[in-house]
């Protein structure tokens, strides 16, 4: 393989043409590279700008289908969901304000049982830190 590879190498490199100047030294490379970016500069600038309108064309493009086809469809279904939403609510509010009473009772009710236990606890508590006051 490499006696096949090697001699395209050197013809390669015998064929550069005389009139080309090959950089010996860094300041030429950054000579010709600044020329290189010097021509691709205006070049890209321009690309780019052209790419912002294409993506400023897309954006009204779609912000314009936006609102003159999806967003009165979506508004409508909005409002049937909250009429819909607002008719069961409307069914259902006995209901929950019954449902609400019994459990605001059922916490009266367990406050009531844990009372007792949590005054005593809070005595013995008391009576316990007059004792070691006292000792």
């Amino acid at each position: 393989m490499a006696s096949v590879v090697l001699p395209s190498f050197t013809f390669a490199l015998s064929s550069i043409p005389e009139n080309i100047i090959i950089p010996t030294s860094t300041e030429e490379i950054r000579g010709i590279t600044g020329k290189i970016l010097g021509l691709l500069g205006p070049a890209m600038e321009t690309a780019w700008q052209e790419a912002i309108a294409i993506w400023k064309k897309m954006w009204e493009i779609a912000v314009d289908l936006w609102r003159t086809y999806l967003q009165p469809k979506v508004d409508e279904l909005i409002v049937k969901i909250k009429t819909l939403l607002g008719q069961e609510i409307e069914k259902r509010k006995p209901m929950i304000e019954e449902e609400f009473q019994k459990e605001k009772q059922e916490l009266k009710e367990e406050i009531k049982r844990q009372l007792p236990n949590i005054q005593e606890t809070l005595w013995q508590k008391f009576i316990g830190l007059v004792k070691e006051f006292v000792k």
